[in-house]
């Protein structure tokens, strides 16, 4: 395929293959890229001959001058009865490569419990409030998870009154209100497209206005001032202006080029102030002309912080709160003086956007406290005092309203919380109650997951209202757990269950044999925190009894960290920069060592350190670095693990798959995978060796994977859009997309024999129920093998033809069949290996969508397979056959 031109496509589609509707498809090819990127699409057709549906994929970033397998899947509409492949060079793509071996394979149904949703929960991080024009007090309410919603809900009695989900986006952004006709315009984003959206409370319309905003990817905050709604942006730190009435957009640009986010936002004297991160600045926006001018910002900002993320103007003060904070994190500026002031204000919780009677209010600790702006001082509200002292807890957003309700006389303070309820304090009378809103919850975001010291899988939440949850491996049901808004990284450690929270890399430890209750079992352990410039866990394993974390730095940061810790307690070691400037991304452990995959990325807003990413090896006694080898075109290594010979397996962003030799500390093997890494931290993507089958299990690139170490067969399959993977001690494979949990058990596995046969049996032998192993035995006669019944044989001898019929398993290897095989229907995985096999061989019905191992065999006849859901192969090791090999052996 030669597509000299970034204006013209190029394809080559097939003839129409018969389908069956209804069933999964895979269609895959071999490719050797000597530049640009190849695609594929798979097409189903009806009787009719028109299309009804299509897959595709862009296989970018793939290995130059190397043969790589790429795949796609698609299921096909009950209604079609073909399907085309596509080999195709997009219009913008200029390409020159290679096709070879394109094949349309049939997938058996893979046997995937479902366990459900693994945490739901109401999850209110953002929220309005305000009294509609007919006197009705409402808050309208987001509820992140997948999808995110937006409910309307009276403050009065909790009712929802109205319910909009987004479907695909997952968290809120931005939400204003217009007082003059109470429109509300809001965003959300994950994923990130700048779409802004209007909603009118009183119709119930949900309109969508505009995406991709001047150009941008999320629209940060939002405020609208003289019929004009303004919104700040990201990643361009740009400013922005929707016109209410006509709709014309007017971009005012970026505010700081060395910033991504224009974040804390708000109107002074008629023009904009804009405060930014992770460069910290505070700007000024002339509406009129333009103009963006610089304001001088105070010693303790300039020194310390990070972002600019919240601004409110009182009258003449402006209040700044910024993050990391110093001496301080809140800011005040006098606009009448012309300069900071109050330095004695040196911290405010969240706070009400509007003030009554001179004050505002604040969350301070445990209470809400008053700040009286005339005399620029705080002052109590009766808080603790009140009924409501103990309900402040996970209060996301405050509020002042008239409810005009007999028993809430003047104006009211109330806080709306992560649960969705809502506690209304009365600042005349200290009267308050908490209103419980009916809001639906939303699936969480998994975030992480992995098998706990008791062998039930564990998961994390990204961003959530404080939850977990866990499988019962042996009933499979789901138990919602509590736990950290955001748990990054889950290992068991002994006995130990040890969590990595977000922010600052925070480690927590329990046990899961005893009562869970987050705080106490899990009890936090410590902090790594800003000291050490560290904000996230990207990787956590069992390095002996102690735990190893990798982490990733601070905003607008680079170096990560190698964390080392006791579950029990103690000294923490936390080595920087071990690569220097490089996240450390991946970790496995093996005799005292600790090898590492780093990244060049480091926290967000960072410009990319130099590179390539390395492999290091860190001695966990002496604390020090033994080597670190490049990683030739990675920006990132994403997985590590051992296989069973002991050699290290690391997989790259490029889709390497990179054998490392411990002995030797250099790479001696890379095998293309064509799968792609999409996170650059590392995340969402996991590599597992099996306990039974000494094969390796993954997930990248939103696909599950197994890869053979001995031969370099690597194949994708089941679902799509999977993030995370673990093996428990049996063999079963749980995953998990962004909010289910699913397993399999995975074929091939040796199961436990449930009788062994050793010595001389005279007489054929029948197998029909339950896992015979035949190891050093004789057998005088055939053998049959029947439904539900497996055999693994080795070292043995069978003086007859051997017979297997829709059996759950069959392994024969380095054994003596003296008669005729015949394999047909057989449920889950085959292996035919270094056996001498007087006579014909017949493999043929196969359902497993792991391919049968033929290899090494001396077979003193024809080999025919036919109607495999997968191609048998020969695992590289040749089969020496007296007579023909056909169908899909036809190549052995």
């Amino acid at each position: 395929m030669d597509s000299p031109e970034d204006d013209v496509a190029y394809g080559l589609l097939s003839d129409p293959i018969d389908i069956t509707g209804g069933e999964e498809y895979e269609a895959s090819y071999h490719v050797w890229v000597e530049y640009g990127t190849p695609s594929m699409y798979l097409y189903f057709y009806d009787a009719d001959g028109e299309q009804v549906a299509q897959s595709s994929d862009h296989f970018r970033d793939l290995p130059a001058e190397e043969w790589v397998r790429v795949s796609l899947n698609g299921t096909a509409p009950e209604e079609a009865v073909s399907a085309g492949i596509l080999i195709y060079s997009l219009q913008n793509s200029v390409s020159s490569f290679y096709t070879d071996q394109v094949e349309l394979t049939h997938q058996v149904p893979l046997d995937i419990t479902d366990h459900g949703v693994a945490m739901h929960t109401p999850n209110v991080r953002m929220a309005e409030a305000t009294v509609l024009d007919d006197g009705t007090p409402v808050g309208f309410l987001f509820n992140d998870g997948n999808p995110v919603s937006l409910s309307m809900v009276d403050l009065g009695t909790g009712e929802a009154l109205d319910r909009h989900e987004f479907s695909e986006y997952a968290m809120a952004s931005a939400i204003a209100i217009d007082d003059s006709d109470d429109m509300v315009y809001l965003s959300v984003r994950s994923p990130n497209d700048g779409t802004l959206w209007s909603y009118d409370p009183h119709t119930g319309d949900l309109t969508e206005l505009a995406t991709r905003v001047v150009g941008e990817e999320m629209l940060r905050s939002l405020l609208i001032h003289d019929g004009m709604l303004y919104g700040s942006t990201y990643p361009d730190a740009k400013v922005y202006s929707y016109d209410l009435d006509s709709g014309d957009i007017h971009d005012y640009g970026t505010v700081d080029e060395e910033s991504s986010y224009a974040w804390g936002f708000e109107e002074v004297g008629g023009n904009l102030w804009v405060g930014t991160g992770t460069n910290p600045t505070l700007n000024e926006v002339d509406v009129d002309t333009g103009e963006i001018s610089r304001l001088d910002l105070p010693a303790d900002i300039t020194d310390n912080a990070d972002f600019l993320n919240r601004m409110v103007r009182h009258d003449d003060l402006v209040f700044v709160g910024y993050s990391p904070g110093g001496d301080s994190s809140m800011a005040v500026y006098d606009l009448e003086a012309g300069e900071w002031c109050c330095t004695d204000v040196d911290s405010l919780g969240t706070w009400t956007e509007d003030n009554h009677d001179g004050a505002f209010y604040y969350i301070d600790g445990s209470e809400v406290r008053g700040f009286d702006i005339d005399s620029r001082s705080d002052f109590s509200i009766g808080w603790g005092e009140s009924e409501l002292s103990g309900e402040l807890t996970d209060t996301r957003s405050l509020h002042l309203l008239e409810l005009d309700r007999p028993e809430y006389p003047g104006t009211s303070l109330l806080g709306i919380r992560e649960d969705g309820a809502v506690w209304v304090f009365n600042l005349e009378d200290q009267h308050g109650e908490v209103v419980e809103s009916d809001i639906q919850g939303a699936p969480a975001t998994i975030q992480s997951m992995d098998i706990g010291p008791d062998g039930n899988p564990y998961t994390g939440a990204y961003l959530s209202s404080g939850v977990m949850a866990r499988v019962d491996h042996a009933t499979g049901a789901m138990e919602p757990l509590n736990g950290p808004g955001q748990a990054d990284a889950l290992a068991t450690v002994g006995d130990s269950l040890v969590v990595g929270a977000y922010p600052g890399a925070s480690y927590y430890t329990g046990d899961a044999f005893s009562e869970w209750d987050w705080g106490t079992n899990p009890a936090h352990l410590f902090t790594v925190g800003r000291t050490a410039g560290q904000d996230r866990t990207s990787a956590l394993i069992a390095a002996g009894d102690l735990a190893a974390a990798g982490t990733v730095p601070n905003y607008g940061e680079l170096g990560g960290a190698l964390v080392l810790f006791d579950p029990d307690g103690g000294e923490q070691q936390i080595h920087e920069d071990v690569v220097p400037d490089h996240s450390v991304t991946a970790l496995a452990y093996r005799d005292g060592l600790v090898y590492g995959g780093t990244g060049v990325h480091g926290g967000l807003d960072s410009d990319p350190a130099d590179g390539p990413a390395e492999l290091f090896v860190w001695d966990v006694e002496a604390q020090d670095l033994l080597v670190s080898t490049p990683v030739d075109g990675a920006e990132y290594l994403h997985s590590l693990a051992f296989d069973a010979d002991g050699q290290l397996w690391a997989m790259a962003d490029t889709g390497a798959l990179l054998e490392y030799d411990p002995d030797g500390h250099d790479l001696v093997r890379s095998v293309a995978t064509g799968l792609s890494g999409s996170n650059i931290w590392g995340r969402i993507s996991e590599m597992n060796l099996h306990p039974g089958n000494a094969m390796m299990y993954g997930n990248a690139g939103g696909r599950l994977y197994t890869f053979d170490p001995a031969d370099g067969e690597f194949r994708t399959f089941g679902p799509t859009g999977i993030r995370y993977s673990a093996i428990t001690e049996d063999g079963t494979l749980y995953f998990a997309d962004q909010t289910n949990v699913y397993s399999m058990v995975i074929d091939g596995a040796e199961p436990g024999c449930e009788e062994t046969i050793s010595g001389t049996r005279d007489g054929g032998l029948v197998i029909d129920s339950g896992t015979v192993c035949l190891e050093d035995a004789t057998i005088n006669g055939g053998m049959q093998v029947t439904a539900e019944a497996a055999v693994i044989m080795s070292d043995s001898i069978v003086r007859g033809p051997v017979e297997v019929s829709g059996a759950d398993q069959v392994q024969v290897v380095d054994s003596d069949l003296r008669g005729p095989v015949t394999i047909q229907d057989v449920a889950g995985g085959v292996r035919i290996s270094d056996n001498e096999i007087r006579g014909p061989v017949e493999l043929t019905g196969g359902e497993h969508p792991e391919p049968a191992i033929v290899s090494g065999n001396r077979i003193r006849g024809p080999l025919a397979c036919q109607d495999n859901a997968a191609v048998p192969i020969d695992g590289g090791t040749v089969n020496d056959v007296d007579g023909p090999t056909t169908g899909q052996c036809a190549d052995f």
